[in-house]
């Protein structure tokens, strides 16, 4: 059974997080900002995700915690081999879970400035890794 309060409370964490954390299109781009991708299933998130590998970018996605790392105890970018799959760079967090993102904040990942996209399914809770001076700033891809 889910609470009645429980919801209320994540949503009005979630909409003050929105409010405070996440910049708009009339803001300033600022250098602390992060781009943060809303994968939609079967919408080009892999795609995406490639892409950004082959431009030499650090992601933060699920893929991010593979070999281990989710057991690390502070944030650090490691590159995934080419034996593994598509080489690429991962900062070692994964945004695709409450649970990875609740990590990803302990950590400091927005405050760190290390991933250079962050890809989520989940845009309102992602919102709460960021604050009012390292914003999220939204994109995604819809077909």
């Amino acid at each position: 059974l889910h609470h009645p309060s429980a919801t209320t409370t994540t949503t009005k964490t979630s909409s003050f997080a929105f409010e405070t954390n996440v910049g708009t299109l009339a803001d300033p781009l600022k250098e602390t900002d992060t781009p943060v991708y809303w994968h939609i299933p079967k919408a080009s998130g892999s795609s995406m995700k490639a892409y950004y590998a082959c431009m030499d970018l650090v992601l933060a996605t699920q893929s991010g915690i593979t070999q281990n790392h989710d057991q690390d105890e502070k944030l650090l970018v490691w590159k995934r081999s080419i034996e593994d799959g598509l080489p690429a760079k991962y900062v070692n967090v994964d945004a695709t879970t409450e649970e990875g993102i609740a990590r990803a904040k302990t950590l400091g990942l927005a405050k760190s400035g290390l991933a250079d996209v962050v890809f989520t399914p989940i845009p309102a809770v992602a919102t709460d890794m960021f604050d009012p001076k390292h914003h999220a700033r939204f994109f995604a891809l819809f077909r």
